[in-house]
């Protein structure tokens, strides 16, 4: 609950005080590993996973948050046998088999990355970013076949606001100035929605030179 609010820190002291009366609770185990997870600490929460996954290994929560951990510290090969676990498990969850195609994208498995989010859109036709995925994967293996009609239907979707496409990916395929604007609004508020934190206001004096600071994913 306190996760769910915001309150981080105070989740966390939770998650301790019951692991300090059960050391081998899976539960508490795995939600701070996903919690962690959230708060970037990725290294920290693959220590608490690989416990819960100690006591059960072929948990499906587990294993997936063990992958999404590995994948942020990009331990692409081993997030890629946790992911498979778990879909040998859960062969249709929808979150399970989404991260299976990121990971083999990114491993630049891209044959096998199209079969994965092709399962994925049979099983969740409408889930979120999975056509876009898939166009893009398609297009990095030279796979041409049902391109065109994948495209109508991700433009299609566009207008109808849904979340189908990434806009990064979705650049090299579009001739829609509008469709691009549209899917880069569509993704910026399903991943990055508007926070009601208020920045507190600076007051500085004038002076002399004026300071510029600049903001840019690439520095990291």
């Amino acid at each position: 609950a306190l996760g769910d609010l915001g309150r981080h820190v105070e989740a966390l002291a939770s998650y301790e005080k019951v692991l300090a009366l059960q050391s081998d609770h899976l539960a508490p185990l795995n939600n701070q590993g996903a919690l962690l997870i959230e708060v970037g600490r990725y290294a920290d929460a693959l220590c608490g996973i690989d416990r819960a996954l100690a006591l059960s290994g072929n948990n499906v929560d587990a294993l997936t948050n063990r992958g999404v951990a590995l994948r942020h510290l990009m331990r692409n090969e081993e997030a890629l046998i946790s992911y498979r676990k778990a879909a040998a498990i859960a062969p249709e969850r929808p979150a399970i088999l989404f991260n299976l195609g990121d990971v083999l994208g990114m491993l630049k498995r891209h044959d096998e990355a199209v079969n994965v989010f092709n399962k994925l859109l049979q099983v969740a036709p409408d889930y979120d970013f999975a056509k876009g995925r898939l166009l893009y994967e398609k297009m990095l293996s030279c796979d041409w076949g049902g391109l065109g009609e994948l495209l109508e239907t991700i433009e299609q979707d566009l207008h109808k606001d849904k979340s189908t496409v990434d806009p990064f990916g979705y650049i090299s395929a579009s001739e829609s100035e509008l469709d691009l604007k549209r899917a880069a609004e569509i993704y910026g508020n399903k991943k990055f929605p508007r926070s009601s934190d208020v920045l507190p206001k600076i007051i500085g004096t004038r002076k002399s030179k004026i300071r510029v600071g600049y903001l840019c994913g690439e520095f990291r």
